[in-house]
């Protein structure tokens, strides 16, 4: 045996151990942590494991929360989420939560996953059916009736005066349920679906060091019920605030999901000793290409679409800057019940030596009144980011 094998013949035990004491450490870790954030704002600095006190190091950014905080209380919906991931580490910047009845600012709906993902999930199926070939951005459908509804008749073909086209860049732009569930039926089945699904963390555990219960897609081999599920007119498909988040990134990120983190280590008190950091997990989502034609799509909502309130102010300020992409999705259910007011965005310098910029998740639940539409909330943060906190601000002038 030579010097090197014996080298790692020895450290392989204690390599292995290492790993084994970080694993339970974090198995500790996970549910004291979740348990601070149905208490309120505030996370704990510092916590006791195994009769020893741990210091924990977030990545949010105290000044931006400020912000959030400052822009909910002007607008008082009766509850609101807004997170902010920076799409370059995936770090964490903002996660807070308000709850317009007690007039308090917590956490816990923005990492709960209770909320219904309605046409948010229009990004998982356009991935699908825009990865596998089977439809480009301008194909063309056809169909009748609102595209905000879905009935039976509306999936059937039938040639009448009251048929309609439209492009599947429209289609998405629009929020069109029909052109969706049409697009799933003829092109995908559910194991498809389902499998794009887990790809964009469906399913999955999200966070390293947050014990959050996974976002959830069921599919169906019902027809009627796959087409909901493809256009996101159902109230099962559910998704968190932060998964959200993560899902715009990946198509910022040209396809590749990089996991987020809330803390950027955990030190012993006494030797500040780093116990644990965050593992960064990367890996390919969709290809670069889809990814393309998906930023296209979300950029066009933003333009022309859904989320166009943005359009009129992005001739001025830092946004004449940036390129933003989003999408909105709006469905009553959930818990809290209410109206969900969705609208996920990433906002990227159009020079792309500055960086990959960040993203964001709005989350609005209207109960009996509307107070402010998601985009408007996203666009007041992304202004002020760009505006106050952005590393080269001054280029953005």
């Amino acid at each position: 045996m030579n010097k090197f094998n014996l080298f790692l013949l020895i450290l392989a035990p204690l390599f292995l151990s290492a790993i084994k004491d970080e694993k339970k450490f974090i198995d500790q870790l996970k549910p004291l942590l979740a348990k601070s954030f149905s208490l309120n704002r505030a996370l704990p600095e510092t916590l006791e494991i195994a009769q020893k006190k741990y210091h924990l190091n977030y990545t949010l950014n105290s000044d931006l929360e400020k912000f959030i905080e400052k822009e909910v209380k002007k607008y008082r919906p009766d509850y609101a989420s807004v997170v902010v991931i920076d799409n370059k580490d995936s770090k964490i910047l903002a996660a807070l939560d308000y709850n317009r009845q007690e007039n308090q600012f917590k956490r816990d709906l923005s990492f709960s996953s209770s909320h219904p993902a309605a046409s948010v999930f229009k990004l998982v199926t356009a991935a699908s059916v825009l990865e596998n070939g089977s439809v480009a951005n301008d194909t063309t459908f056809e169909y009748r009736g609102k595209g905000s509804t879905l009935y039976r008749y509306q999936l059937k073909d039938k040639k009448d005066k009251w048929v309609r086209e439209i492009k599947f860049e429209n289609a998405f732009a629009s929020s069109n349920n029909v052109i969706f569930a049409k697009a799933a039926l003829n092109n995908l089945d559910s194991n498809k679906l389902s499998q794009m699904a887990q790809r964009f963390q469906f399913n999955q555990q999200l966070l390293e060091e947050l014990e959050m219960n996974e976002s959830l897609f069921i599919g169906s081999e019902d027809s009627y019920e796959f087409a909901e599920l493809a256009s996101g007119f159902n109230k099962l498909t559910s998704l968190s605030p932060i998964h959200a988040c993560a899902m715009a990134s990946i198509v910022a990120n040209d396809g590749v999901f990089k996991r987020p983190f809330l803390l950027n280590d955990v030190k012993e008190a006494n030797s500040e000793k780093i116990w644990w950091q965050p593992q960064q997990k990367s890996e390919k989502v969709i290809d670069p290409s889809t990814s393309k034609k998906l930023q296209e799509m979300m950029e066009l909502t933003v333009h022309k679409g859904t989320a166009r309130v943005i359009q009129k102010y992005m001739h001025r300020g830092p946004l004449n800057k940036l390129r933003i992409g989003g999408k909105t999705g709006s469905l009553t259910g959930g818990f809290p019940n209410g109206k969900r007011d969705w609208f996920v965005v990433y906002a990227k310098p159009n020079d792309e030596s500055l960086g990959s910029g960040i993203s964001l998740a709005v989350m609005i639940v209207n109960q009996k009144k509307w107070y402010v539409k998601a985009p408007l909330l996203a666009k007041n943060v992304i202004e002020y980011y760009y505006r106050n906190l952005f590393e080269h601000k001054d280029l953005l002038k």
